[in-house]
């Protein structure tokens, strides 16, 4: 029997952060001249890592940031994150369809490693994980290159196209097709359209990922039935 496994996005698809985060990045480059609003913050930096974050923000303001800018941001959005970040409503029962199915799970993130594992603390998703943790400080390129989604198959110890990865933003979505796995889009807050523009599947609740996944078998996995799980 051909294993599978399935590579969870954090951000967005894991915890609910992306509105908290944008929240406390437009207010930080406000302060250093780049005025921008939350949402133009989260249309524009979403499923970026920070240092590419960052390059961005230096080519537009034409300078370079602050030597303290990166260590005020994490503070600021931890804080944030301690008293507001919550899970991303349905997701647990998806997880826990996954684990009672022994699925290997793992996260690919543009996080930091200690970002990924401080916000699952925080909204009790650790040990859906067992440690499984990828970021994308652990290679050369972040979303939306391919790099970090064939590290997190490779850890698996299966093949990208053994893999579906659940995302929500247009770079992560890009890098995951170029990795060669099959894509579930979350459509909260990018639009259905962009996301099947790039050939993957749209989905606008944890429930219609679950149905969906049923579904889901890689062409050389044919005797294994999730359904049943779920």
């Amino acid at each position: 029997m051909t294993a599978l496994g399935i590579i969870f996005d954090c951000d967005g698809v894991l915890v609910d952060s992306e509105p908290l985060a944008s929240r406390v990045l437009a207010e930080c480059l406000c302060e250093v001249g780049m005025e921008i609003s939350p949402l133009d913050a989260d249309l524009r930096y979403r499923g970026k890592s920070l240092r590419d974050v960052f390059l961005e923000v230096e080519a537009t303001l034409e300078q370079q940031l602050p030597p303290d800018f990166g260590a005020r941001l994490n503070l600021q959005t931890q804080s944030l994150f301690d008293q507001e970040l919550k899970a991303v409503e349905g997701v647990e029962d998806v997880l826990k369809a996954l684990q009672e199915a022994k699925i290997p799970l793992c996260v690919a993130s543009s996080g930091s490693p200690q970002k990924i594992a401080h916000s699952l603390e925080l909204v009790g998703l650790t040990d859906y994980f067992e440690g499984r943790l990828f970021s994308a400080l652990q290679v050369q390129h972040g979303k939306p290159a391919p790099d970090l989604f064939l590290y997190a198959a490779s850890q698996l110890g299966l093949k990208p196209e053994s893999c579906a990865v659940i995302e929500d933003s247009l770079p992560g979505i890009l890098g995951a097709k170029q990795a060669n796995t099959k894509v579930f889009g979350y459509a909260a807050r990018t639009p259905r359209a962009d996301i099947q523009q790039l050939e993957a599947t749209a989905f606008d609740t944890m429930k219609e990922l679950q149905i969906l996944l049923e579904q889901w078998q890689p062409q050389d996995l044919q005797t294994q039935n999730l359904a049943t799980s779920f």
